[in-house]
């Protein structure tokens, strides 16, 4: 799981006519992903923190911001469209209301994006072998038919034990 949050994190690049911003590596990676197969239902648990780092280059302008955006909510909780970033940029300059801007909404969509991969990946990837059948399904017998020692009651007035009438 570790290995394709990097892959689907590091080294994208969002870019306009105003501003590439590139991800240049995982800060902070941490957490988990699990799996469970309960009544032949799949429940998949993750939960993890991480940061990104990021360089942004302004058209015309000659200064390298670099910064780090924090995923907040990154959990089976959240859907990929409900999560939340908090971004810091290094060194201030005159574009840096108009990157966090940017961040916020255009990046942020971006990131939703590939953490949504991240999502179906996990559940396509673990449901594989995952769901085994049931005890009914094994035994394809309906569990609700009597058995012939059982005692069965024909009519109010008769009670009679099966085959023995």
């Amino acid at each position: 799981s570790i290995q394709r949050l990097k892959d689907l994190l590091v080294n994208q690049t969002f870019e306009n006519e105003n501003v590439k911003i590139d991800f240049t590596q995982l800060g902070k990676i941490e957490g988990e992903a699990s799996a469970n197969n309960r009544k032949g239902k799949l429940i998949f648990f993750y939960e993890w923190t991480i940061s990104i780092d990021f360089t942004a280059a302004v058209i015309d302008s000659a200064m390298v911001y670099t910064g780090t955006i924090q995923i907040e909510n990154l959990s089976d909780e959240f859907e990929a469209n409900e999560i939340r970033t908090s971004s810091f940029i290094k060194d201030a300059g005159p574009e840096t209301s108009f990157l966090f801007n940017l961040l916020n909404k255009e990046v942020l969509e971006l990131i939703r994006s590939q953490i949504g991969k991240y999502i179906i990946d996990l559940k396509k990837e673990y449901s594989q072998g995952l769901i085994l059948p049931t005890d009914s399904a094994r035994n394809n017998t309906p569990s609700s038919a009597p058995s012939k020692s059982k005692t069965v009651v024909k009519n109010s007035d008769t009670l009679n034990k099966s085959g023995s009438e």
